[in-house]
């Protein structure tokens, strides 16, 4: 059975690493609070990857209940409520907080810490996209997090994604 991720934010982290996991071995629950942005990013990956399992959902909660993995690709700001929105259902299941450096900030400050105590019953790992020295996409991803298991799924899964994976220590300290 393939492994299903939901990625709740579909704006150009949450879109870029949906784009790099269509047509791998996963199943992918897509959710933006735009509806259009999940249809549209569905239509696109079933017209670019053939293979793509993906849906587009209607609601944030059952997304990440079907899931085995999800990913807050949304702003810091909206972090809080959508944490308190899928807490039930992130429990024990591995949360991958995503946020992207611009060149301007690489201290890589955000909610990591806040975010464990949003959801302290998952298995916060929080990735940071890098940009590439060409300014252009992205092509590798700082990673922190105390669970040894889910740092190595998360690897695991950027690899896939086609970044290369930095462990880093905690930043959010």
């Amino acid at each position: 059975m393939k492994p299903t991720i939901a990625i709740i934010g579909l704006g150009n982290a949450g879109s870029l690493l949906a784009t790099r996991l269509a047509g791998h071995s996963y199943r992918l629950l897509l959710f933006d609070q735009d509806r259009s942005k999940a249809q549209a990013l569905r239509e696109t990956l079933l017209q670019t990857v053939h293979s793509v399992d993906a849906e587009a959902m209607d609601c944030k909660v059952t997304a990440c209940w079907e899931a085995d993995l999800l990913v807050l690709a949304v702003s810091e700001a909206r972090k809080k409520v959508v944490a308190e929105q899928i807490r039930q259902v992130a429990t024990c299941k591995i949360v991958i907080s995503l946020a992207t450096l611009s060149r301007a900030d690489q201290s890589g400050a955000h909610l990591s810490g806040a975010v464990q105590q949003w959801l302290p019953d998952s298995k916060l790992v929080n990735v940071w996209l890098a940009p590439a020295e060409d300014a252009h996409l992205p092509d590798s991803a700082f990673l922190s997090g105390t669970h040894e298991g889910a740092l190595a799924v998360v690897s695991e899964l950027l690899t896939v994604a086609a970044l290369t994976p930095i462990e880093v220590e905690d930043w959010s300290a």
